[in-house]
């Protein structure tokens, strides 16, 4: 299954060049809101330069989980490390985390603005210096944007695919 033809594979697609700085990903992107474009800005840019640092963890374009990571500090002295899939279509679930416990992608924001757990296995990413869980402490305007953003990578095309159909229908 390839997911590519998403609001945001549409827009990046406009401005990607493999000679800008960071291959566009920081560009604003055309037909896409101010929310939306604020959302993008805070996942593609560093939680030490303004943003979420949300890229770091899931990696564009594909937004694959890097090879490398670790726990994200769902429950206090997590040991275990569950792999994540691409975000591409994540608008479209219904449940988030390898259990389920959350229902919408604004109670996933907020996990990661202000809910993470220390513990052994507890990404680098997500910890801030001195070892402790990150805070990052967005806006209520800004975790909708982040909401905004990630439900552009939603493929409408792939979701309507007779292939990927229920075969219990």
């Amino acid at each position: 299954m390839i997911s590519s033809n998403s609001r945001w594979d549409t827009a990046y697609n406009q401005v990607f060049s493999p000679a800008a700085a960071n291959r566009a990903l920081n560009v604003t992107l055309p037909g896409f809101t101010d929310a939306e474009n604020r959302g993008r800005q805070l996942f593609m840019t560093g939680q030490g330069n303004g943003g979420a640092g949300c890229a770091a963890c899931h990696v564009p374009p594909t937004f694959a989980l890097a090879a490398n990571s670790q726990s994200n500090g769902l429950d206090a002295g997590e040991t275990r490390i569950f792999k994540s899939p691409s975000l591409k279509n994540v608008g479209a679930s219904r449940a988030f985390m390898h259990d389920g416990r959350f229902a919408t992608l604004a109670e996933v924001v907020e996990f990661y603005n202000s809910g993470i757990q220390a513990g052994p296995a507890l990404d680098n990413r997500l910890r801030v210096p001195g070892g402790g869980p990150q805070r990052l402490g967005l806006s209520a305007a800004d975790k909708a944007a982040l909401v905004a953003f990630m439900q552009t990578l939603n493929d409408p095309v792939l979701a309507a695919d007779a292939k990927f159909a229920s075969p219990f229908k």
